[in-house]
């Protein structure tokens, strides 16, 4: 059974558009200004083939449809190809206010029909039909069905995709408009080709009547993640509506890195057994969510985060960098890189398309923590033993380093090295390697000594 991570729609906070829209084609009468869709009682939708594809910001649509008059005559047809019309309709589950002025205007549309090109005009459902709050213009063109004869129309155009609160792509396909042609539908086949490393798929099957199934596709040498809808002999009672994530957020369940170490030939110790902890801390911090930043370093010092340069390039791989460290990218990556839950498509691996700008505020406050704690680290004293009678204690804890709360105007930079490795202070090629002592060093094995001397006697 196929697990789908749904988008509560009507809990996220923030305006959001509406994008992607797609239609069935409907006969049409009346004039182009007060439209109404026709049930036509002698052409049959035998077809319907739809695929929609992500591009850029943009879904890209190819809509084939075959239609057959099974009269004895032939029928000459206005019809009717809608937009999608957003905002809130009453009745009907509210999708939010547009973000841009015409989001869901057709782009580059053309139509076909057995092969050769149709033109169009544009007009608007009649306000008292109720489709009319749903659907915007109607791109409107004239179809011969000769009798007994299949006839091909395909569309073709862009649209810009939604976007919601939080970073989620949208679109929608109208369908309600095929259950106007005679009988119902032969067959009916949407596909939606997303980024291969999509996650939280928004599908809503439910009361479609559509199977639904995933996999992953490899088209001109480019891969996506196709979902594929279908079914037959289907009447649409709704519409599609469906979204994909490719922002990685804390609450994503990233692999298990229990073997890494050895695989990418490191020391056992070269883990980050809190990096979700860390990595939420790093929204907070953000989000503005903590008060005392020192505080914050102090209680993950006592608590220890493990390897700190692992936990700092954690961070980027989730992001898909890769690294000039062969080592890392067989620490985080594998041989085949790491199934991760929720990821429907491809595994958790390297992008071809890595850009830092694909790292959010979220993620660069994170980074800043790990560094402030492996600054704290690098700064604080050498364990000592119990203090004698002697020994005076520290009253005062040493000052540790606070972490900006606002996203950076400048984000920090990585290392020369690919591995981008914590800012540590030491100046040391590798967090985990060995140090020098610092300027305060030699005094303090100098008293050590002395007193060693001092009790020997």
């Amino acid at each position: 059974m196929l697990r789908f991570f749904v988008f509560v729609l009507g809990l996220m906070v923030g305006s959001w558009g509406v994008g992607g829209v797609q239609a069935n084609d409907t006969a049409m009468g009346g004039t182009s200004t007060d439209l109404v869709p026709l049930q036509s009682s002698a052409v049959r939708m035998v077809s319907e083939d739809i695929l929609i594809r992500v591009d850029g910001d943009h879904w890209e649509v190819s809509a084939d449809y075959v239609f057959l008059n099974g009269s004895q005559q032939d029928v000459e047809l206005q019809v009717g190809f809608p937009e999608h019309r957003c905002g809130p309709v009453p009745g009907e589950e509210d999708f939010g206010d547009c973000v841009a002025e015409r989001p869901l205007d057709f782009e580059s549309m053309k139509t076909t029909v057995d092969g050769a090109a149709v033109e169009h005009t544009q007009g608007q459902l009649d306000r008292k039909h109720p489709w009319a709050p749903r659907l915007g213009t109607v791109w409107l063109y004239r179809a011969r069905f000769p009798a007994g004869r299949e006839v091909r129309i395909n569309h073709r155009y862009r649209v810009v995709q939604g976007v919601d609160s939080a970073g989620a792509k949208l679109g929608y396909y109208v369908t309600r408009t095929g259950a106007t042609w005679a009988g119902s539908i032969g067959r009916a086949r949407f596909r939606i080709r997303v980024p291969a490393h999509a996650h939280e798929l928004y599908l809503p099957t439910q009361g479609l009547g559509l199977r639904a199934s995933t996999a992953l596709v490899e088209v001109e040498g480019e891969r996506f993640g196709e979902i594929t809808l279908e079914a037959e002999d289907w009447t649409p009672k709704r519409d599609i509506d469906f979204g994909y994530s490719t922002f990685l957020a804390p609450h994503v369940e990233l692999p298990d890195f229990a073997g890494a170490p050895a695989r990418a030939g490191l020391p056992e110790s070269a883990r980050c057994p809190l990096f979700n902890e860390l990595w939420q801390s790093g929204h907070e911090l953000a989000n503005g969510e903590h008060e005392g930043d020192a505080a914050l370093i102090a209680s993950y010092r006592q608590k220890g985060i493990g390897d700190a340069r692992i936990c700092r390039n954690m961070l980027f791989a989730v992001r898909g960098r890769r690294f000039k460290d062969a080592g890392l990218n067989r620490y985080f990556y594998g041989p085949d890189g790491h199934r991760v839950r929720g990821f429907p498509f491809a595994p958790f691996e390297p992008s071809a398309v890595f850009d830092e700008k694909l790292m959010s505020k979220h993620d660069w406050a994170a980074v800043r923590l790990v560094d402030a704690i492996a600054q704290a680290a690098a700064a604080a004293p050498p364990e000592q033993p119990a203090p004698g009678a002697e020994d005076v204690p520290d009253d005062e804890p040493p000052a540790v380093p606070a972490v900006p709360a606002a996203a950076p105007t400048a984000a920090p930079a990585a290392s020369e090295d690919a591995d981008a490795q914590p800012a540590s202070g030491c100046g040391c090629r590798n967090a985990g390697g060995a140090r020098g002592l610092p300027g305060v060093g030699w005094s303090v094995v100098v008293g050590a000594l002395l007193l060693w001397f001092r009790r020997r006697r």
